[in-house]
């Protein structure tokens, strides 16, 4: 990874990170300045696992994802991290080496803690510590969410994710009753990310389309029947 130069006052990624939200504007700058600006570029690792990360990485603009590779070689998408997400907190908390991976979708920026400094933070700071178990809170729950939809069928994985994507402009679509949403990442991703094939997927986006509950153009869905999505999805939704 390579240095960045220091990022605006005004857009430090320290403002943007929900753990650090509950500080003064005096106590941020404080924590700003243990910051460590870095970029990871498209296509790049930010660590591969069996690493051992003495860093916290927080995402200051762009994405990045987070995966495991299992024993029969398979990619699993662990989950897609945007401006505000943290990494590196399972070897902060443990001092176990990475089981996961990290690649940058895109160009990315991000501001980098180091474990010392994130542990005299979180003794100075105890609204942190809070935030900071809240965050992790919502991470597991994540993760039991996931564990739910495995035994679920695509159809049923496809519809509750659709419709957990938040919402953009029905314009975007051509307009017309429902709702609009953006496809966050190609679809060999959410493929991964859903537990299933590209093939799969696309089969599946392109019944949707024919029954009428969608209609898909490139990466804007227009979700046309949320009712028909909710009922598809079932006890997941």
């Amino acid at each position: 990874m390579r240095e960045l130069p220091l990022f605006p006052t005004h857009t430090t990624c320290v403002s943007r990170v929900p753990i650090f939200q509950g500080l003064t504007s005096s106590e941020q700058d404080h924590v700003a300045t243990l910051a460590h600006p870095q970029k990871v570029a498209k296509g790049e690792y930010a660590f591969m696992s069996g690493e051992r990360l003495s860093q916290l990485m927080v995402v200051h603009r762009g994405r990045v994802k987070v995966t495991r590779t299992l024993p029969s070689g398979v990619e699993r998408v662990v989950r897609i991290l945007e401006s505000g997400d943290f990494l590196g907190e399972y070897a902060f908390l443990t001092g176990a080496r990475l089981h996961n991976s990290a690649v940058a979708l895109e160009d990315s920026a991000m501001c980098v803690f180091s474990h010392e400094d994130l542990g005299e933070l979180l003794k100075q700071h105890p609204s942190i510590s809070a935030r900071f178990m809240a965050a992790l809170s919502h991470r597991l729950a994540s993760a039991e969410r996931q564990l739910a939809v495995v035994g679920a069928s695509v159809p049923e994985r496809l519809a509750d994710y659709l419709l957990s994507l938040p919402t953009t402009n029905a314009d975007d679509a051509g307009g017309g009753a429902g709702v609009t949403v953006q496809l966050p990442l190609p679809k060999k991703d959410i493929a991964a990310l859903l537990q299933t094939s590209p093939e799969s997927l696309s089969r599946q986006l392109r019944s949707f389309e024919e029954r009428g509950v969608i209609a898909a153009h490139n990466a804007v869905v227009h979700l046309l029947d949320i009712d028909a999505l909710i009922d598809i999805a079932g006890d997941l939704s």
